[in-house]
């Protein structure tokens, strides 16, 4: 009923005022503003010496409440006054759990105790008091105000309205501590539906370990289940909610919450003015911290609303809450001022009560900042959760989205180690239950004398840490198989898990085979084996564990059981080095790699690739497995063919490994091109097995680039290729030396007088030695530009011989001349044109490649275009005859013909004669110095002479 009444709020406050107007009215002005000046006097001295007065009661004698208290205890049956009896009164109450020792505790007495008074003597003001002082301000309000006179009813209304606000403002501090009271009931009710409770429990762990199960154990060992009608009936509780609701709502309220002021437990926060007279009465001070109970109930209730509202709501499964529930609970919790006061007298109560002596004094424990605790709780049992639901992201404190990666898992544990609370609950409770328990977790763990448990928790923070950065679910550790168990430990860095040391000695108890933990009887492990690793040295263990750990990531999985060459084919360099640090592994896989078959082929073992006993070395083991792998696919069919498809960084890896190498040069040493050999010189051996690793790179490289011509191989099928692919081809020494004897055996060291062959000078050949004898090959450059120049002339079936017909006037002669040999060649061609021999100037020659008088590049290129412009394509620059050419023919000639013939040297100085015979019979012209190369007279004339005579002859 009463609940009904005030669901309207806002009809209440307008009755209150309505009625104040009313009377107002009927009694005027002066009634109306004695009234307002006397209930406003007795309201604002009841707060300002509220706690005047809880002092004087304090300390003032009260003997006579001694008949009243005794009913509670006889032994209060002599007070004196609360000053002096506060300890005997909370003993009482507290049934003598109080340690007054302690000046918390003794704080927290005075604190209860004066807050006791506080409330008695609100309630005496406001009863009692307020009688009295109503009489005496009436017997006042009868002598000062008159009864005659001019009621002044208007005016009687306006001050009845201020009467009514201050009497709707009064309200307002008790209604609105009251409505915050209601509202914090509703946030812990839960729905109106029937209530699953969940007894949890301890059962059996057959598991190493289990994050799921519960550590408390009732009498049944079961989940209980039962169904219980509400404590409030639903109509109730929506009733509250509506009040709740249409208070917030008020538009008087909306106008009081507007006004506010500093509260008094908080001077940071503000809060309005009524809410905070409510908390001044309703609050106790508790070292120099004012404690409001609206304030604590609020924060309280609104955490457990949190969890309340979760999923655990729903389903009772405790991993159901989620980090964002934790700190969002603890954002409220924070702000209590009891929690963290209280704290270390709960640490010491329950300390006391289980015979527990802490690790740290009385002083430290009551000294301890326990609201910043509070922070690091709030961030550990909120990180842990997220953990343990394997969150991909959470709410901080603030409101913000932040990434669960391991830098924020380490900040958690980093709070772990310094959280007083959880080192504490760590020696007292978690150390007796691992050393007095029993299965395989108390038998594989030891923990040592004066345990660094800080140094612990910062171990497994970095632990978990490796797991959510490596996506790692954390379920996957509860299982007792060691494949499950450890493919989730190798997945983390192994310098990180070594770090722990209960994990470490657990390992190293599991993979010694000293315990009944299955799956590592794969596993030789010799005698006297160094496990640990020290500053000097990496102990085995470290070894084994990253080794086992990268072949768990590479594999997607452990099963080293039946670990073989395709298991080890498949996993990366970085494991692959990791596996063989350890001499364990490294002896396994030997004797795997030496039963394999290379197709046809038979795996060449150089000396120097084995060690004393026999194993591969870790060098040439690693190097070797990195080679396969490359090849493994195609390993029952290995040839040669299978590495032509490769590319260089391929061969770069295949290589590195000289039994690789040795085994690929004994095939190679067998190959041919088309007709021809494959000439090997002596300096590409690294050794009698093997080449040197560049040049079977270069070789492969280059015999890659011509891999589709192999078997019909001949100089027409380097025509094609790039300048790229020319430099690659020529790369190799092999190929160099091979090309060059293909060309070598059908060209001449000097020209031949009445034959053309192909002329390979001194100057462009090297020697070589091929089995221990001497050979020439052709340098490398001249090699690529005799290619080029074949190509551009269109050399087919290359014996050696040059067709002068093959010269023709679109060819690129810059190109074909860039070969010194090709130039040679051309030469000689020329220059046994018995026609021209004795018209070949000084200027049209110069002595190179180690001869003297060799036509110039631009000469040659200038004669051959001559002859083709003044005989026609095809002509042959070894018969062509200029001196059958006539001056006034030329002059006839077009001039681009005619400029392309007198662009040779070789032809204008054939034909100057006649044109210095015709300039003797003719009196209209005359030759100067001009005309002539280089302004000398004896030498031929330049091209501008001829031109100037031609022009003279044609006007």
């Amino acid at each position: 009923m009463f609940l009904n009444v005030f669901a309207s709020i806002d009809i209440v406050f307008y009755i209150i005022i309505g009625i104040a107007v009313f009377f107002g009215f009927l009694r005027g002005f002066k009634k109306s503003l004695f009234t307002f000046i006397v209930m406003a006097i007795f309201y604002i001295v009841f707060f300002i010496t509220l706690d005047l007065m809880v002092d004087v009661l304090w300390k003032m004698e009260l003997s006579f409440l001694g008949n009243v208290l005794s009913n509670l205890d006889s032994s209060l049956a002599n007070f004196q006054s609360f000053e002096n009896d506060y300890q005997a009164i909370i003993q009482v109450l507290f049934n003598d759990s109080f340690d007054f020792s302690q000046a918390d505790m003794n704080a927290l007495a005075i604190g209860l105790v004066q807050f006791a008074v506080k409330i008695i003597w609100a309630i005496a003001y406001f009863t009692v008091i307020l009688i009295l002082y109503k009489i005496i301000t009436g017997i006042i309000r009868l002598i000062v105000v008159r009864k005659k006179g001019k009621k002044r009813h208007l005016l009687g209304a306006v001050v009845g309205a201020l009467n009514g606000a201050m009497a709707v403002f009064v309200s307002l501090i008790v209604l609105g501590g009251g409505i915050s009271f209601i509202e914090s009931a509703t946030l812990i009710m839960p729905d109106d539906e029937a209530s699953n409770t969940e007894t949890l429990s301890l059962v059996s762990r057959p598991n190493i370990l289990e994050l799921n199960r519960s550590i408390i154990q009732d009498q049944m060992n079961t989940l209980a289940e039962s169904n219980s009608d509400p404590l409030i009936p639903s109509e109730t509780r929506e009733m509250m909610d509506e009040l709740v609701e249409n208070y917030n709502n008020n538009v008087i309220v909306k106008i009081a919450n507007s006004i506010k002021v500093s509260s008094t437990y908080d001077e940071s926060v503000e809060v309005p003015l009524h809410i905070n007279l409510f908390d001044s009465v309703l609050s106790f001070e508790y070292k120099e911290t004012n404690i409001a109970l609206r304030h604590e109930l609020s924060m309280f209730s609104k955490a457990y609303n949190v969890i309340l509202n979760s999923d655990y709501a729903d389903s009772n499964e405790i991993t159901d809450i989620k980090g964002e529930d934790i700190r969002l609970a603890f954002s409220y919790l924070e702000s209590s001022a009891i929690l963290p006061t209280s704290l270390p007298i709960i640490i010491k109560y329950l300390a006391e009560e289980n015979e527990i002596t802490l690790s740290v004094s009385d002083e430290e424990l009551y000294n301890y900042d326990y609201k910043a605790e509070l922070g690091r709780l709030s961030n550990i049992i909120a990180g842990l959760f997220d953990i343990l639901n394997e969150q991909a992201v959470s709410i901080d404190a603030d409101g913000n989205e932040v990434t669960i990666d391991g830098a924020w898992v380490k900040g958690i544990f980093d709070d772990v180690s310094e959280s007083r609370i959880i080192l504490l609950a760590t020696e007292a409770f978690l150390v007796p239950m691992i050393e007095e328990g029993e299965g395989g977790l108390s038998s594989m763990l030891d923990i040592p004398s004066n345990f660094s448990w800080e140094n612990e928790y910062l171990a497994l923070g970095n632990i978990l840490a490796e797991f959510v950065d490596n996506d790692i679910s954390i379920k996957s550790i509860e299982s007792s198989d060691f494949n499950t168990l450890i493919e989730s430990f190798a997945q983390i860095d192994i310098t990180v898990l070594l770090d722990s040391e209960l994990l470490t000695s657990a390992l190293i108890n599991i993979l010694s085979q000293e315990t009944d933990v299955e799956g590592v009887d794969f596993l030789t492990v010799p005698q006297n084996i160094t496990w640990r690793s020290t500053e000097l040295q990496t102990g085995e263990l470290e070894y084994l564990l990253v080794a086992i750990k990268n072949i768990i990531i590479d594999n997607d999985g452990l099963d080293l059981e039946n670990f073989d060459m395709d298991v080890l084919t498949s996993l990366s360099e970085t494991t692959i080095d990791s596996i063989l640090d350890s001499y364990i592994m490294r002896a396994t896989i030997t004797t795997e790699i030496n039963a394999l078959e290379l197709g046809d082929s038979i795996l060449v073992i150089p000396d120097e690739t084995l060690d004393s006993q026999n194993y591969y070395s870790k060098t040439a083991l690693n190097n070797l497995i990195n080679a396969i792998e490359l090849i493994y696919d195609d390993i029952d069919n290995f040839s040669l063919d299978t590495l032509f498809a490769m590319d260089s960084s391929e061969y770069d890896v295949l290589f590195e490994s000289k039994i690789i190498r040795a085994t690929v040069t004994s095939e190679l040493e067998n190959l041919d091109l088309g007709s021809f050999t494959l000439i090997i010189p002596d300096n590409t051996y690294e050794n009698d097995d093997y080449l040197y690793k560049n040049e079977i790179v270069e070789l492969m490289t280059s015999i890659q680039v011509i891999s589709d011509d192999i078997s019909t191989f001949s100089i027409e099928t380097l025509y094609t290729l790039t300048d790229q692919e020319l430099d690659d081809l020529l790369a190799s020494k092999v190929i160099q030396a091979t090309v060059s004897d293909i060309i070598l055996a059908n060209a001449v060291l000097t020209p031949s007088a009445g034959s053309i062959v192909f002329i390979v000078p001194s100057i462009f050949r090297e020697n070589i030695q091929v089995n221990n004898l001497s050979a020439e090959q052709i340098e490398s450059t001249e090699l690529k530009a005799i290619i080029k120049s074949f190509n551009a002339l269109g050399i087919t079936d290359y014996d050696g011989g040059l067709d002068p017909s093959s010269l023709g006037s679109n060819l690129d002669y810059a190109l074909i001349l860039n070969s010194g040999s090709m130039h040679l060649t051309i030469d000689h061609m020329i220059q046994s044109n018995s026609e021209i021999n004795s018209g070949i100037p000084d200027k049209a020659k110069a002595d190179i490649y180690g001869f003297n008088d060799i036509l110039i590049k631009d000469e040659i290129t200038n004669f051959i275009l001559a002859s083709q412009a003044f005989t026609g394509e095809g002509s042959d620059v070894q018969t062509v005859d200029f001196d059958s050419l006539d001056i006034v023919s030329l002059s006839q000639m077009p001039e681009a013909q005619r400029t392309t013939i007198l662009s040779s040297m070789i032809v204008r100085n054939i034909l100057t004669p006649k044109v210095e015979d015709a300039d003797d019979i003719d009196p209209t012209f005359a030759l100067t110095a001009g005309d002539y190369e280089d302004g000398d007279i004896n030498s031929f004339l330049t091209l501008a002479g001829f031109n100037r005579y031609i022009d003279h002859l044609n006007n």
